[in-house]
């Protein structure tokens, strides 16, 4: 499906509701502008003249895509690369659905979404991290602190559908129990991959079997 929104559009949905914003190359993901953490702004003067030359190459076309950035003063991001999966993982670890937090969530495609959330302390501490499953896949990612997501009604890339708003709630703070049960996944997360490391350098050489043990 071709979307009749440009980027201005898409970028100033966002902007309003206080998320920084840089763009991204026409129906991609990547790659957003050099220095783009530092590029990301609410305001609309300043994206508007990323449209315009003004003697330098324009960062930005009418069909651009837009990206959402996070900021440890403004928003953080939980991209979900498998909800059900990780809905499943969340309940039956906390008693809790991520379906019953009231903030706004974005569907890229299939059953990925991203849920848009206010920093707090706790929300801060996390950082950016991604956790995988025991196969390697990632299951879902944090992206706290200057790293983005593709905005709503943006184009996706493989599907051509519009990024689309699935839940049109205000932004809101993290629970407390899913920030707490964000910092256990991290550190296990954490723990797994460096477990993944010491095995695969734990190799005995020839004739080192006895100091291997020891």
């Amino acid at each position: 499906n071709t979307s009749f929104l440009t980027f201005l559009d898409r970028a100033s949905t966002m902007a309003e509701l206080g998320v920084p914003v840089v763009p991204l190359p026409a129906a991609h993901k990547d790659p957003p502008p050099k220095g783009f953490p530092t590029l990301a702004t609410t305001d609309m003067a300043v994206i508007n003249g990323w449209l315009v030359p003004n003697g330098k190459p324009a960062i930005a076309t009418l069909d651009s895509n837009c990206a959402c950035v996070a900021k440890p003063d403004g928003f953080w991001f939980l991209d979900m690369d498998n909800m059900q999966v990780v809905s499943a993982q969340i309940e039956s670890e906390t008693g809790h659905k991520l379906q019953e937090i009231m903030t706004m969530v974005v569907r890229s495609s299939g059953e990925k979404r991203h849920l848009y959330f206010k920093q707090n302390d706790a929300s801060r501490a996390l950082t950016n991290f991604d956790y995988d499953a025991p196969d390697g896949a990632e299951l879902f990612s944090v992206r706290g602190n200057n790293k983005y997501v593709v905005s709503p009604y943006s184009v996706h890339p493989d599907t051509g559908n519009e990024y689309e708003i699935t839940n049109d709630a205000n932004i809101i703070e993290a629970p407390v129990w899913l920030t707490d049960w964000l910092k256990i996944a991290k550190r296990s997360n954490s723990e797994r991959k460096e477990k993944l490391v010491a095995d695969e350098s734990a190799k005995i050489y020839e004739g080192g079997r006895d100091d291997f043990m020891f």
